[in-house]
């Protein structure tokens, strides 16, 4: 199977600071995805803002036996250096398991806390990292009505010839309509 991952991005092109970015990355330890991005930086208190446009497919099937497809658009507003975000996503999102299939649409806004004092994303030895976001789904009455809680923390030491990383995830999703949540939004 090919793998690769290509990306490109334009910076100050309309002379404000501003840039846009896409990557296409082709059989990634079975996922897909191509996503375009841009950010125009604003001058009150240092504001940017993000406009993201994304398709993302991971196939878990051979070992969680399901696979997802991701559509959508997120609008992300942050200040540089800030570990805090504002964003609202519109999102199609498709799950096919072994003998089921299940989709829905999310409209939702999102806070979102990140801290990552790690030396390396993908393989660190030291450092830690802190990912908290509270989402309410069903904005302006679109797709399903929701709350969701989710924190993820890592810590990473290294001792002596070994590396230590412990990491724990937690995630609490509450219907807010009469009728219960879809399970896909309770895993993804």
């Amino acid at each position: 199977r090919r793998r690769g991952r290509s990306a490109w991005v334009h910076r100050n092109f309309l002379g404000g600071a501003e840039w846009v970015k896409g990557f296409l990355s082709l059989g990634h330890r079975g996922s897909n995805a191509l996503c375009i991005e841009g950010a125009q930086p604003y001058a009150l208190g240092g504001l940017t803002a993000k406009g993201r446009v994304f398709h993302e497919t991971r196939d878990e099937i051979p070992t969680c036996s399901y696979k997802e497809q991701r559509d959508g658009v997120s609008l992300t507003a942050s200040s540089p250096g800030s570990p805090i975000a504002l964003s609202y996503v519109l999102c199609r999102r498709s799950v096919k398991s072994v003998g089921a299939s299940d989709a829905s649409l999310s409209s939702s806004l999102v806070h979102a806390y990140a801290v990552d004092t790690r030396d390396d994303a993908y393989q660190p030895s030291r450092g830690g990292a802190v990912r908290h976001s509270f989402e309410v789904a069903g904005v302006g009455c679109v797709g399903e009505q929701f709350w969701r809680e989710r924190l993820h923390v890592e810590a990473h030491r290294r001792m002596g010839g070994l590396r230590l990383s412990l990491c724990g995830s937690l995630s609490v999703l509450q219907s807010l309509g009469k009728k219960p949540s879809n399970p896909i939004d309770r895993a993804l």
